[in-house]
């Protein structure tokens, strides 16, 4: 199964062209009724579709990131240490990027305005992971 590495897209206009030449080649494929096997994620489909990706599309991507963000939906902090303390996130993803000399930029993205300040707690724990798979699906592609 394969996805969009948004590393691949960043900046680099090479890439850009790569993702182009195989979205016109795929597109003529279809247009000429030829089946080809192409091993997208069912995801793919689903945006192509204007839908949401949720979670569960996450978890057939990235089955582990998946459930770390599980871990973090069904915290039950009574009794127990505050979710803030445990997980010690931000509204922040790291990201890698490809420069033009072909080595990889890890950088962090806020999420949310002053994202690097705002931890993620109880109270906000749903809108981390939507804004997380959000970006995951659909922002890191974007150049």
């Amino acid at each position: 199964m394969y996805w969009f590495d948004g590393a691949f897209t960043a900046d680099s206009e090479k890439s850009l062209q790569v993702c182009e030449l195989l979205g016109s080649l795929i597109g003529l494929a279809l247009s000429n009724q030829y089946i080809i096997e192409v091993p997208l994620a069912p995801t793919c489909f689903k945006l192509l579709m204007g839908h949401e990706p949720s979670l569960d599309d996450l978890k057939q991507w990235q089955p582990e990131t998946a459930k770390s963000l599980q871990y973090i939906l069904d915290y039950d902090e009574e009794g127990t240490v505050a979710l803030e303390d445990v997980i010690c996130r931000n509204f922040i993803m790291d990201v890698s990027h490809v420069a033009e000399d072909g080595k990889r930029i890890n950088t962090e993205v806020d999420l949310i305005e002053n994202g690097s300040q705002t931890p993620v707690k109880l109270s906000n724990r749903e809108q981390y992971v939507s804004l997380f798979v959000n970006f995951e699906f659909r922002q890191q592609c974007k150049k």
